[in-house]
Parts: C-alpha cells; sequence; structure tokens
C-alpha cells in the first residue's frame, strides 16, 4: 500500500508585509509564547509583539496548533541541515522542541506512515514571506527521512533549482520570487521510503516576459542562457549579452 504527501505553494501579493505598530502593554501580558494558544491575551496587537519579539532573538517560527507562523530572517540561520532533520524526525515529543518547518513535516510523515493517511500541506503568504525556502526545507526532510536504495529523493531535490530558473524572477521586493503556483504530489510505500513524485504547476506570471515594471526582471533562465551559455552557443541561437535588455526571447 501506499501514502502520499501533498504541499502547495501559492503566488505571493506584492504587498508589503508590516506587523502591527508596538504597543505599550503590562510585562505580565508581554511574556513569549512559542504557541500563540499560550499568550494570555490573544488579539492582532499580541500577536504581532510575540512575533516581534521572537524575530529578535532569531525565533523566526511561532506555532497556533497545527498551523506555523515563518517570518523571513533575511539571513542564513544555524537550524538547519541532518542534526536537525534527525533531532526533529526522533522526537517522541516534538511539543517540546522549539516550533520548525521540521516539526511540520515530522508530524505530517508521521501521520502517512503511523496512521496510513495521506496528508496535505499548504505554503502561503506575501512575496517576500519566504514560501520558496520554506517549500525547499520542507523537501528536504522528506528526502532525507524518506530515501531509499535509490536516487529517487536527490531528483526530486534536484528538480527545484529547475523550476526556479524557469518560474521565479526579481521583483521590486524579491530577488527570488516564484511568479507561479505549484502542486507537488510525493508518494511513499507503507514502510516511509519514497517511491514517486509528480510536480505540477499554475498560475504563470506570462506578461513578465514581455513586461517588467520598474526594477524588476525577466524569468532567471533568460539571464542563465545569456550569461552561461558559451560564446558559440550564444551566436549560433543569436543571444547576445544578458547586460542591457529587458525581454529575451
Amino acid at each position: 500500500s501506499q501514502a502520499c504527501l501533498r504541499f502547495g505553494a501559492r503566488v505571493g501579493s506584492s504587498r508589503r508585509s508590516q506587523l502591527h505598530p508596538r504597543r505599550l502593554i503590562p510585562e505580565a501580558a508581554r511574556r513569549m509564547a512559542s504557541d500563540l494558544s499560550d499568550l494570555q491575551a490573544v488579539d492582532e496587537g499580541s500577536i504581532s509583539d510575540n512575533c516581534r519579539e521572537r524575530y529578535n532573538r532569531d525565533e523566526i517560527y511561532t506555532s497556533c496548533g497545527r498551523l506555523l507562523i515563518a517570518l523571513n530572517p533575511y539571513k542564513r540561520l544555524p537550524i538547519y541541515g541532518v542534526d536537525a532533520i534527525g533531532q526533529y524526525h526522533g522526537a517522541m515529543d516534538r511539543t517540546a522542541l522549539p516550533p520548525h518547518i521540521y516539526a511540520v513535516a515530522a508530524a505530517a510523515y508521521h501521520g502517512m506512515v503511523k496512521e496510513g493517511k495521506s496528508q496535505s500541506v499548504v505554503i502561503s503568504g506575501e512575496s517576500g514571506a519566504g514560501k520558496t525556502e520554506t517549500a525547499k526545507f520542507f523537501l528536504e526532510y522528506m528526502a532525507n527521512v524518506g530515501k531509499g536504495a535509490g536516487t529517487l529523493h536527490q531528483k526530486v531535490l534536484e528538480t527545484n533549482p529547475v523550476m526556479e530558473a524557469f518560474g521565479n524572477a526579481q521583483t521590486a521586493l524579491n530577488d527570488n520570487s516564484s511568479r507561479f503556483g505549484k502542486f507537488l504530489k510525493l508518494e511513499f510505500t507503507a514502510s516511509g521510503k519514497m517511491c514517486g513524485a509528480s510536480l505540477k504547476t499554475y498560475l504563470l506570471e506570462k506578461t513578465r516576459v514581455t513586461d517588467q515594471g520598474p526594477g524588476e526582471q525577466n524569468y532567471h533562465i533568460f539571464y542563465h542562457l545569456a550569461a552561461g551559455s558559451p560564446p558559440e552557443l550564444r551566436k549560433q541561437l543569436g543571444v547576445p549579452s544578458a547586460a542591457g535588455w529587458a525581454c529575451l526571447l
């Protein structure tokens, strides 16, 4: 028998996110919580204050029950990798560990393997919120704990750079913004080994090919082709240097 795991990412808007303005509130009510359900006061201001304080301590993940709030740190943090994956995968009580995208992945994997039920994960947010990177970390976890004797798990990971080249572009808010939605389906054996994968894309921003706003660029693949191709190939295809061109067809 097989179970599957699905996760999708949605194209974000171009509106810049802002945290709620800081308020003067009693110290007792300002105690930080890794789970928003533990706050003494649950309103927009308290949630924003809590997430802001955690963000300032590089604690970018905050849970709310089964939901996970992730704030883009705009820098690399030493909280990912094989060791961290092993910590969350082997934990008897994941609630004792800090909120993390690996914890979400571990819960989905456990529900799929131990309970035999298919799982779905939705990654949503505005442009620049970190959806693309979050999806990478989620997929990294699944590929690591679900790898078998073959190379399927590595092939799944290697699809990311290809998809980003054809579907991501620089915008005013994000240098690597996904301009499309994607639906990835992973299939696992009853023992938890990855045995299949399929990917569907939708809502590609086609107008970007011929028209970009001020400070924005076309899809990465055009610049890769112009900047990375050997001179002989560029001459054969009639592709100029990438500099100074807004549209390369």
